[in-house]
């Protein structure tokens, strides 16, 4: 992500951290009036073009654009919360290790960062709504270790650490089919120069660039 901003900045970007889009209104074809919302004020931008790239908010501005297509249906959210835990000391894995996947998750698998030192996680903890607090941990902790002892039977005990939480973007409920991450432009919505990028979670990110040279391609159709 620091190397995206640089190129960014290198590039004559500009990034408004701290700043919410409140509002969304489309003046001409091919120019929206965005209202930023930033130190308790609330300032108009003007745009040719706007990527809806929000993650857990993208549904939530793709509802403020009027539908130009009045059967389309922005996507909706569901926060799948993701629980990590770290191992308090040094483990024997070289590699990442993934057990067979359930059907919403990916299960609770082994990463390592660049020193070496192993995450577990993460488990699926489907929410209404987003918040990043660690459910019930010491329950959690005997379920990721009974998971883990399947691929690492020797996992000491009380080795599991409470890491940290992520949300998944989620935009198919608990118990449907899982669906892939979606990305709409004008043949979706009927709006000229909006794309909206919704449900991006892991792999999303895995192919961040992929994905940004499709949403380009979008753009410049206009």
């Amino acid at each position: 992500m620091a190397a995206f901003e640089t190129r960014l900045l290198d590039a004559g970007g500009q990034i408004a951290f701290n700043s919410e889009v409140v509002g969304i209104v489309p003046i001409t074809k091919g120019e929206f009036r965005l209202s930023i919302a930033s130190a308790g004020e609330v300032s108009d931008l003007t745009c040719a073009r706007v990527v809806n790239a929000a993650g857990l908010g993208a549904s939530r501005i793709g509802r403020m654009l009027p539908r130009a297509k009045p059967e389309y249906v922005v996507p909706g959210l569901y926060p799948a919360k993701g629980h990590y835990f770290a191992l308090s000391a040094r483990g024997p894995f070289k590699r990442l290790v993934y057990p067979m996947p359930s059907p919403d998750a990916l299960g609770i698998h082994l990463t390592l960062d660049m020193s070496g030192a192993a995450k577990f996680g993460p488990d699926i903890h489907w929410q209404d709504d987003v918040d990043y607090a660690f459910v019930d941990a010491d329950a959690r902790r005997a379920v990721f270790a009974k998971e883990i002892k399947r691929y690492w039977p020797g996992l000491p005990e009380d080795a599991l650490v409470p890491a940290y939480t992520g949300i998944r973007p989620k935009i198919y409920a608990e118990g449907t089919p899982a669906a892939d991450f979606a990305i709409h432009g004008g043949t979706e919505h009927g709006v000229p120069g909006f794309v909206g990028l919704y449900g991006i979670e892991s792999p999303g990110l895995t192919a961040s660039l992929a994905i940004g040279d499709f949403v380009a391609e979008l753009v410049g159709r206009g």
